[in-house]
């Protein structure tokens, strides 16, 4: 029975590690991000949004093609002298570079591409680009291992322990997506991915969540 027990459990790992040696690339249709706002420390009064990031059609910037990102709907409810902080509509472009298993994302109104996510990271690097636009201390990876994401394990990195942000291949950063790390300064707005679906599955945090598009 000890010898059954250990051959399954050795038989798991070794199919763990075989789908997370596997790139999966980054969804370029038919993907929802629903996204999660918190703001508790605003004076007398709080703040939630949630809204859905989706891909809305593809387009062509500097001969490469990119995939636009649109927000159909925002549900607040903002009390005190707290502000809505996210709004509807074009929330700018993502294309992916496969075989280097980056992801790039270009903001709305801008023309600069910058780096979103590298899946190429290892303990102890610096993570860099539009993620870490707002941080004066760069957050660096703190640990690599594995998600389940439908039924396939995909690789993830924990990059800041405060806010508990991952980033997850194929999904995206659990901080709203296209949310710069606030690093461990307190206080900040606090964002978080609801989950996550692709051609009409929900993959994030599991199948039997429900992860509609918001649209009202």
């Amino acid at each position: 029975m000890k010898n059954l027990l250990l051959m399954i459990a050795t038989l798991s790992v070794l199919s763990t590690k075989s789908q997370t040696s596997v790139y999966h690339p980054f969804p370029d249709s038919n993907a929802c991000w629903n996204v999660n706002l918190s703001q508790p420390m605003c004076f007398m009064g709080s703040s939630y949004e949630d809204y859905s990031i989706t891909i809305s059609g593809d387009t062509t910037i500097n001969n490469c093609t990119w995939h636009k990102l649109t927000t159909p709907y925002v549900q607040f409810n903002v009390t005190g002298n707290c502000s809505q902080q996210n709004f509807p509509g074009y929330q700018g472009a993502i294309r992916q570079d496969i075989i280097n298993k980056k992801v790039f994302y270009l903001p709305p109104a801008q023309l600069t591409e910058q780096l979103l996510y590298d899946f190429t990271m290892e303990v102890g690097d610096t993570v860099k680009g539009y993620l870490q636009f707002f941080s004066s201390s760069p957050d660096t990876v703190l640990e690599i291992d594995s998600v389940l994401i439908g039924n396939i394990y995909h690789k993830r990195w924990l990059i800041n322990p405060c806010y508990e942000i991952y980033l997850i291949e194929g999904v995206g950063s659990t901080f709203g997506l296209l949310k710069p790390s606030p690093g461990c300064t307190t206080d900040m707005d606090d964002y978080s991915l609801s989950c996550f679906s692709q051609n009409g599955q929900t993959l994030y945090p599991d199948p039997s969540s429900e992860c509609q598009l918001i649209t009202s």
